[in-house]
């Protein structure tokens, strides 16, 4: 999708002839000397601009968030934009309201070219809450207003039809009253040792999509939950940049400094990371590094912004590299420092890193934040490991080089992908359902051998098979460079109907698209009215009504009842899994409590929005891969806490479990240690289980049972630890997580004489 022109509104006595071409067109405006001064004593030098034009990025942190409306007090405000692009620039100062049409220019001023494409002004009366735009004259002659790349906040939505698209508003970061002082203060402290950046141990993030749970106020309700939960110990917010419309899963943001408008303004951001503050929890923040929005951008009419002919699939590929891609690289990294410094949160997670097409910048950048005492322990995470492992190195000294770049960790998708496909006896992205290869990944969090054969297919790219020969170039490295999880936004999205483990695990076992003959679209969308009528009361609906909803061949209601059943039980045994595996871990959002509500692909395009190859409109296209149209029913049907979807004992027994594994992953020493040789497996192929030890230097161990088979099993003889009497701590088959407990493990059990439940896991230790 190409990036769309926003169409700029009409500013009365500005010459808009887009064949205009004096230099000082904008400057002949009439402009109070009163107003509008240069800065007396803080005049940008030269040496400040290292912040935005040199590779190295080692200017102050002041430098970095220097740029867009800052209000320096008094009533006075300074403008600073980048724009190499431009001849000049003129911005416009609005008071009062410009939807009811009782606001009025305050001021209307030149830019000055203090440097090398770097404008900027003060002027003494503009106030926050005061609205501005830039008008910009380009150096090829065309004349339009903008909003500011860099602005705080975006008050009226960023669409090209719309009136009031390109104004801005002056933000006062310094009025906002943290409560989080000792927060921040031990954020900066920790992680003092001179090796590594690795994420902290026994780390558990979840994840959530402001939107979906009805704004930065609202969220907070969210962080009370899973607070209360006890399993998280920080929340990874989906991105919050502005966004064309209302809704959208974040991913195509275009002004990446200001928080969407429809979420709420910055100082209830402010509030929502505060608050998690005060309950203990970290916030990291998901940003995009690597591309705009298809739809509202304004940068690329300001400064060098795409690389020539190459793409993402999401659009043009932003160019990083040589003296254009300085520019990028500044934006990128001046609005991590914003994000980090106006409002502490404390780490990030970068999208898609692998289409940045930059290394060095990367490099850089991380290089830059490591460098900072305010940013320097943040924590840093890419997507996945798609361009080298030696990003991150918890092994190495504290210090970014081509061994280790500074991040904390790489998002590894190995673990999930092994899991589901030995769950449901299917292949997961090129991963068999093979019980040693998932003994592997327990033990070295990746699957190497899948990598191997990536670097020789011969239909791979040979950049591909550069990246992956480079992956397998580092020395083992510590399980907490890795992040694993069991689910996250892309996984679920990409799901046929945005289906969760549990119903993805259901439909594994009921084979719906062949009862449909084929038709997934049908399929998909019966088996969510099957589950909102077994949530409601206890059957599915009749074979004749199955029928009568396209189902061919309908399931028998005693067997959907079972294989429901069968699947919570498969969904425990997936999150104990994860709890298991030596890495820090990620759940998204509501995984741990039992939610079973889809989430699906929501965006808004404008009316006009055609593909021209296709000459059908974006949402269709984007519907005939989904199966549904990405409108506001798909955003409502996302939602969180929608009982027709959540059985009371599905969400139950799934959150007691997960909150009882949580205490012992949290309390037991055994799962301090992240040394991958501190990991022992065993797979009973035959019976179908696999055994995981966990143990440490102290001689604390404990051994986990996973059953992937429907056979219950009384007389399992443990091989990862010697003859010993054995203690149960957990099992997934208890009545208190609603399960029927004929497999449990009273008191001590024989090491040769162990129950272990179909489609469950049980937790031991030595007795």
């Amino acid at each position: 999708m190409s990036t769309m022109q926003v169409r700029f509104i009409n500013i009365n006595n500005i010459n808009s002839n887009p064949q205009a071409k004096s230099k000082n067109k904008l400057g002949q405006m009439p402009v109070s000397s009163e107003l509008c001064q240069k800065e007396p004593n803080h005049a940008i030098k030269s040496s400040n601009l290292n912040g935005y034009f040199n590779i190295n990025f080692k200017g102050a942190i002041k430098d970095h968030i220097g740029q867009g409306a800052r209000y320096m007090g008094n009533g006075s405000t300074k403008f600073t934009l980048t724009a190499p692009l431009a001849e000049n620039v003129l911005v416009t100062v609005y008071r009062g309201d410009l939807e009811k049409g009782n606001a009025k220019v305050i001021q209307r001023a030149p830019l000055e070219e203090v440097e090398n494409g770097l404008f900027s002004t003060v002027l003494k009366d503009a106030k926050p809450g005061d609205k501005y735009t830039y008008t910009v004259m380009t150096k090829n002659g065309d004349m339009k207003n903008v909003y500011d790349p860099r602005a705080d906040y975006l008050p009226y939505d960023i669409e090209g039809y719309k009136k009031f698209s390109n104004m801005s508003e002056i933000v006062d970061h310094s009025s906002f009253e943290w409560q989080d002082q000792e927060w921040m203060a031990n954020r900066s402290s920790s992680n003092e040792g001179e090796i590594g950046w690795a994420l902290p141990k026994k780390m558990i993030i979840e994840s959530m999509h402001i939107g979906l749970l009805g704004g930065f106020k609202n969220a907070k309700e969210e962080i009370d939950k899973i607070a209360d939960a006890g399993v998280a110990d920080a929340v990874r917010i989906m991105p919050i940049g502005e966004f064309f419309g209302e809704k959208n899963w974040g991913y195509d943001e275009v002004a990446k400094f200001a928080v969407e408008n429809s979420y709420g303004r910055p100082e209830d951001l402010k509030d929502l990371v505060n608050h998690a503050h005060k309950k203990g929890k970290k916030v990291i923040l998901d940003v995009v590094p690597n591309h705009f929005g298809p739809y509202g951008s304004v940068v690329q009419d300001l400064m060098p912004t795409f690389a020539s002919g190459k793409k993402t699939p999401w659009g043009n590929m932003l160019e990083f590299n040589g003296e254009n891609g300085k520019y990028m690289r500044s934006y990128m990294n001046d609005m991590l420092v914003n994000w980090a410094v106006n409002y502490h949160v404390d780490g990030f997670r970068f999208d898609a890193t692998h289409f940045m097409d930059s290394t060095v910048a990367i490099q850089e950048i991380i290089s830059d934040l490591r460098s900072h005492p305010e940013t320097k322990d943040l924590i840093l995470y890419p997507e996945d490991m798609r361009i080298s492992r030696t990003m991150a190195n918890s092994n190495l000294k504290k210090e970014v080089s081509d061994e280790n770049w500074g991040f904390s960790a790489l998002t590894t998708f190995d673990f999930y992908k092994s899991m589901i496909a030995n769950i449901t006896k299917v292949e997961k992205h090129g991963v068999q359902p093979d019980l040693h290869q998932l003994e592997h990944i327990f033990k070295n969090t990746i699957i190497k051998s899948h990598e191997e054969s990536i670097a020789d297919d011969p239909f791979a790219s040979h950049e591909y098979k550069d990246k992956c020969r480079n992956n397998m170039r580092l020395p083992k490295a510590n399980a907490d460079n890795m992040l694993v999880n069991i689910s996250n936004h892309d996984e679920i999205g990409n799901e046929a109907g945005g289906k969760r483990n549990l119903v993805n695990i259901l439909d594994s076992r009921i084979n719906m698209t062949d009862r449909c003959d084929g038709n997934w679209r049908t399929a998909q969308w019966l088996l969510f009215e099957m589950i909102k009528e077994f949530s409601k009361t206890g059957e599915c609906f009749s074979e004749e009504k199955q029928k009568e909803m396209g189902c061919k061949h309908p399931v028998p209601i005693h067997q959907f009842g079972r294989e429901f059943k069968n699947s919570f039980e498969f969904n425990k045994m997936l999150i104990g899994s994860m709890f298991m595996h030596p890495s820090p871990k990620e759940f998204f959002m509501g995984d741990d409590r039992g939610e079973l509500a889809p989430l699906k692909f929501f965006c808004e395009t404008p009316k006009t929005a055609i593909n021209p190859d296709t000459n059908k409109p974006y949402l269709w296209e984007i519907a005939d891969e989904k199966g549904y149209l990405p409108d506001e029913k798909a955003f409502n049907e996302s939602k969180l806490g929608q009982a027709e979807y959540n059985p009371s004992w599905v969400a139950g027994g799934t959150q007691a479990f997960s909150r009882d594994f949580a205490k012992l992953y949290k309390e037991l020493p055994v799962f301090e240690t992240c040394e991958l040789d501190k990991v022992e497996t065993f797979s009973h192929k035959d019976r179908g289980i696999l055994e995981v030890k966990r143990y440490d230097a102290f001689g604390h161990e404990v051994i986990a049972l996973m059953n992937f088979s429907p056979y219950g099993i009384t007389d399992l003889d443990v091989k990862t630890t010697s003859k010993k009497p054995l203690k149960e701590l957990i099992n997934s088959n208890d009545q208190k997580y609603n399960s029927d407990g004929n497999y449990s493990n009273k008191g001590t059990v024989n090491s040769d004489k162990v129950s272990v439940p179909p489609f469950g896991i049980v937790l031991l230790e030595p007795s």
